[in-house]
């Protein structure tokens, strides 16, 4: 959570020697370590990369509503186990005939 509260807090940039001198605020020493700036670089990534997916999260959720909505509406017998009919399944293919060995 530290991370989140620096990231939030600073000004945007990416000079990740002055990122880890300004993270030494936060560090505790027990809950919350310093940071080499390699550390900050490399987390900088997997934050921006989980921030991208919350929000893109939080922009499909009236499209994920409406699609179940409309899917309760198409087929509201999804999950009923006793109207629920198997799909008919095809022909198996016929068994080829035994090949006779060949011994040598």
């Amino acid at each position: 959570m530290a991370y989140a509260k620096y990231v939030l807090d600073r000004d945007e940039g990416q000079d990740f020697n002055a990122a880890a001198e300004d993270f030494l605020q936060y560090v505790d020493g027990v809950n919350v370590m310093p940071k080499l700036p390699s550390h900050m670089s490399t987390y900088d990534e997997t934050w921006s990369r989980n921030k991208r997916i919350q929000e893109s999260e939080k922009r499909s959720k009236g499209g994920r509503e409406k699609l179940d909505e409309l899917n309760s509406i198409l087929s509201p017998h999804v999950g009923e186990g006793s109207n629920k009919q198997e799909p008919e399944l095809p022909n198996p293919l016929p068994q080829c005939p035994v090949q006779a060995m060949n011994n040598v």
